[in-house]
């Protein structure tokens, strides 16, 4: 009489227990904080999602500050109105409960939303104060500098990890650095916040605009120099992306990382993809 063979018992590997995978298939959205002056053409930017449906739509703006009338064109574009932090994090719950609904979501902008979280934090700060005389509401203490940049930075990395493409949009700031004495130009946040919240990012690019011959065209800045904070974590985005960028564009050239993209053929398809836009 033959004993049937056992059959072998899988042991899982570290890594199966514990879920990991590689970074290639960990990557499947952009995550980019974009900034620049008012009026750069930030929101306009994000507007530029609309022409690559597929990717991007359905798509939700959340409009912190009021700017949404330069893609009122764009009726396939949904915004949101936030007038406080309360306000956000109502809308981030119901986000996250459809997480698969939206495939693109932008946050314009970060620099406004900090403003609007400190005057809450001092409006708290007076009313639950012993002595409430002593509290200026324009006047935050470290304390109260500490909370809102902790509050700031949990809903960022609350919308930032939610499965879809997250673009979030912050002024520009241009200001001595105390400790290289050179002036820089950073997202306009706060102390460390400006450091921590670029962080976050896999692209952080600064928006500009430039004249050639007599018309006015945007470019983004994605190399870091002293001047600039910048990032390109993938290192395929042109150093200075100029012709007015869409954000199609960027994921065109991005997208093909996971075949390794050099810079020489990323540029090619950058002209290719700018080729065929002027065609259109």
């Amino acid at each position: 009489m033959t004993t049937a063979e056992a059959t072998p018992v899988h042991v899982p590997t570290l890594d199966e227990e514990i879920g990991t995978e590689s970074p290639s298939q960990a990557f499947k959205y952009l995550k980019a904080l974009i900034y620049g002056e008012p009026g750069a053409g930030k929101t306009y930017l994000f507007g530029t999602v609309e022409d690559m449906p597929d990717e991007f739509l359905p798509a939700l703006l959340i409009d912190i500050d009021g700017g949404v009338a330069t893609i009122r064109h764009r009726a396939r574009i949904r915004t949101k109105r936030i007038h406080s932090i309360e306000n956000l994090q109502d809308l981030y719950k119901k986000i996250a409960a459809q997480s698969d609904y939206y495939k693109c979501i932008g946050v314009d902008n970060l620099s406004e939303l900090q403003k609007i979280d400190m005057n809450e934090v001092m409006v708290d700060a007076k009313e639950t104060a012993t002595n409430p005389d002593k509290v200026d509401i324009y006047v935050p203490s470290q304390r109260e500098w500490g909370k809102s940049g902790e509050r700031m930075r949990i809903i960022v990395r609350r919308i930032r990890d939610l499965p879809c493409h997250v673009f979030m949009f912050a002024h520009l700031d241009d200001r001595e650095d105390k400790v290289t004495k050179i002036n820089r130009i950073w997202p306009s946040l706060p102390g460390k916040l400006r450091h921590e919240i670029a962080g976050f990012f896999d692209i952080v690019g600064m928006l500009s605009t430039y004249e050639e011959d007599s018309q006015v065209f945007r470019q983004i800045q994605f190399a870091k120099t002293r001047r600039v904070a910048a990032k390109d974590r993938f290192d395929v985005l042109p150093q200075v992306m100029q012709g007015s960028p869409t954000i199609p564009q960027l994921w065109e050239i991005i997208s093909h990382t996971d075949v390794q993209l050099d810079r020489e053929s990323a540029l090619e398809a950058l002209q290719s993809t700018l080729t065929s836009t002027k065609e259109k």
